[in-house]
Parts: structure tokens; sequence; C-alpha cells
């Protein structure tokens, strides 16, 4: 038996980034054949406008929790319910849905939220429910009430 030569210490030389090379008439080309996910600006820009309307959606959603927040803390029965001084925590789940028939588009969103009481801790639950024109519902649940 022998054992096996030592391994060279030596490090492999890192990977080089490899130039595609692709000269004009190949990229017209495969723009032509890739549409807009070819490698121009096509994809960019899809994905740009994909970014403006997560912002956008972002902005509405904090814009609705602005809202339903003091609208549910300035409700004296929501106040009774879960005491003087609670808060909302962070959304718990959010989901939204639109559609769009005959040029109309009708959207919906719906988040939950824990309401906290005074000493931080979980006291219930607030549902909030809106279309395109605002809040169309508020639900605040604590204690199976």
């Amino acid at each position: 038996y022998a054992p096996p030569p030592p391994r060279s210490r030596r490090r492999a030389p890192p990977p080089q980034p490899i130039g595609l090379g692709v000269g004009r008439g190949v990229q017209r080309m495969l723009d032509s054949l890739l549409g807009p996910f070819g490698l121009g600006g096509g994809m960019m820009s899809q994905m740009s406008e994909m970014e403006r309307t997560m912002a956008a959606q972002f902005r509405s959603s904090e814009a609705l929790l602005r809202d339903a927040r003091e609208s549910i803390l300035s409700d004296p029965d929501v106040r009774s319910l879960l005491g003087d001084g609670a808060t909302l925590g962070p959304p718990r789940r959010q989901s939204r849905s639109s559609s769009a028939v005959g040029g109309v588009t009708r959207s919906r969103m719906r988040i939950d939220v824990p309401c906290l009481g005074p000493d931080g801790r979980e006291r219930g639950e607030a549902r909030i429910v809106s279309d395109q024109d605002g809040i169309v519902r508020i639900e605040v649940s604590a204690g199976g009430r």
C-alpha cells in the first residue's frame, strides 16, 4: 500500500468573469427572438414597473394602516374592550386582489393586525378590509367579543 501523494497547498486562481462578446447583429437577433425578456432594456423596464407597483402598494398599505389605527384607537367601544393606552402591532397577515371588468379595475385588500393592551400583551385582533375607495370595514375582536 502506498499513501496518496500530498495535495498541493496552492489555491486555485479565482474564476474570471466570462464576457459574452456579443456583436450588434447577434444582439439584435437575440432581442428580436427573446422580446421583452432579452438581454437589453425590455426586462429592466418591466422590473422597474414592478418595483413602482410594489412601492405604490406598500404606500397604500401604510396609509390604510395609519387611517385604521386612528379610527380604531379613537373608538370608545374599542378602548373599553382593549383598555386605555391600547396600540396596534405590525401587520400579521395581508392579502390583496384586483379584477378588471369592462375596463373598470376593482381592488380589495385585507390586513390583520394584533391589538395590544397597555401592558404590551396581545388582547385581540383587528381585521381591516378596504377597496380602491378606502376602508370598507374594520372588525375588532378580543376575548371572543
